[in-house]
């Protein structure tokens, strides 16, 4: 199970009412990418692939493989991997390239936004970063 670190405050780009959780890596992971997994071991978020639709979060941390500790924010505000030119205000979804989140549209067809809407994106996304709202989930 994953530990929740109540205050976050201190963490680059995260606000202080954040919640953080702690998993393992199952793979390699960037800072700010949209990570989902079970309840111990997490890899980046990827439309493509059907067990990595549901975003758990955003990593806090870079990993260069399996077995690494990860902290991931799963709800509050952070800096996160978003389509360059998503807006501000624009409810946000994983899609097709791992640990990105795109604008959620569910009429857009093509598979795309299968997992739900995982965030808001709170500023314009530029050089695929922005910082956004993480939903909370249940785990």
């Amino acid at each position: 199970m994953a530990l929740a670190l109540h205050n976050a405050k201190g963490l680059s780009g995260l606000s202080a009412q954040a919640e953080v959780k702690y998993y393992t890596s199952g793979a390699a992971i960037t800072t700010g990418d949209w990570v989902a997994g079970d309840g111990t071991t997490c890899v980046q978020a990827d439309d493509d692939a059907p067990a990595t639709i549901s975003a758990l979060g955003v990593a806090l941390d870079t990993t260069t493989g399996a077995g690494q500790p990860v902290r991931v924010c799963v709800a509050g505000k952070v800096t996160a991997n978003v389509t360059t030119g998503t807006a501000a205000g624009e409810s946000i979804t994983i899609g097709g390239t791992a640990g990105r989140a795109i604008p959620f549209d569910n009429d857009a067809g093509g598979g795309e936004g299968d997992g739900g809407v995982c965030g808001i994106c709170l500023t314009l996304a530029d050089d695929n970063l922005a910082t956004v709202f993480v939903s909370p989930r249940s785990y």
